[in-house]
């Protein structure tokens, strides 16, 4: 809404500070609400003690049009929406043929009709597919292909063979495309190491020679120092001498 500032003029015009501030108020709120404001109501728009809106009601009151139990404005009554061009919209740009769409109330979802699903297929298959296309290329039978995919799957990891097979599907032309994937392999890749069994994951335990017991015989003690160590392992009490009990 346009308001014409002659309203707001007509409204300061004979009132002191507090008054116009209340009758502001209550000009702003019939300005937004658009509808008139109740007479029971004017004073708690206008934020005034019931003293000071005796005093300056009337004041108030005399800049607005006061209807039965409502209150309005001559700026309500007398103002008006701007027209509304009826010349049609012309786009200025690059496209000045292309029409405007303006929105609708009703935002529907156009409806179409049910597509078929695409064929969902394997990555072995696509393997399968690109590397029967590469023989047939070079002018071998595809039967090759299959038994090749299916050496390579054993021997090399499952997602390698198939960044082998789309590289190879990529060259223009391969005259031995077996040695060309295998050569991609060992070059990018390493092969799968079979699992190893039981016996030669545990190999037997070496046997170990025998030893001989210590003596002092063996080690070239005297029998007069060997009688010295047996009475110096007695008094420090280390049972050396007592035998183990056999199983």
């Amino acid at each position: 809404m346009i308001i014409d500032t002659k309203y707001l003029a007509v409204l300061a015009e004979g009132l002191e500070n507090q008054e116009f501030g209340a009758a502001m108020r209550l000009f702003n709120h019939i300005i937004v609400t658009g509808r008139p404001a109740a007479l029971k109501r004017a004073r708690a728009i206008c934020q005034m003690t019931p003293d000071h809106w005796g005093i300056s009601s009337c004041e108030i009151l005399a800049r607005f049009v006061v209807s039965g139990e409502e209150i309005t404005h001559a700026a309500i009554l007398e103002a008006a929406l701007p027209p509304v061009a009826t010349v049609s919209k012309v786009r200025l740009g690059a496209t000045p043929d292309m029409p405007i769409v303006y929105p609708t109330k009703d935002h529907q979802v156009p409806f179409y009709g049910h597509r078929d699903r695409p064929e969902l297929i394997s990555m072995k298959k696509t393997a399968y597919i690109m590397m029967s296309e590469i023989f047939i290329r070079s002018d071998q039978n595809t039967n090759s292909a299959r038994a090749l995919l299916a050496s390579l799957l054993k021997n090399w990891p499952e997602g390698d063979v198939y960044e082998a097979v789309s590289a190879a599907d990529k060259q223009t032309f391969l005259v031995n495309p077996r040695s060309w994937i295998i050569k991609h392999l060992q070059t990018n890749s390493r092969p799968i190491v079979a699992a190893r069994s039981s016996r030669e994951a545990c190999p037997a335990p070496m046997p170990t020679a025998r030893r001989n017991l210590v003596t002092p015989e063996l080690t070239g003690v005297s029998t007069k120092t060997a009688d010295k160590i047996r009475d110096r392992n007695a008094a420090l009490r280390l049972d050396l001498d007592v035998k183990r009990p056999t199983a």
